[in-house]
């Protein structure tokens, strides 16, 4: 449940900026670094 209010989020946010989710906080931590990591590399 908590990827889509986080992919939501991030498109909202057009950034890796987002909050985490309470109760998702490992998911949303691994989402953040992914989504962080994948937007450094497609900017380069």
């Amino acid at each position: 449940q908590a990827l889509p209010m986080l992919r939501d989020e991030a498109i909202s946010a057009q950034s890796a900026d987002v909050d985490i989710i309470s109760g998702a906080t490992l998911t949303s931590k691994a989402f953040i670094q992914s989504l962080g990591g994948a937007l450094k590399k497609a900017s380069s």
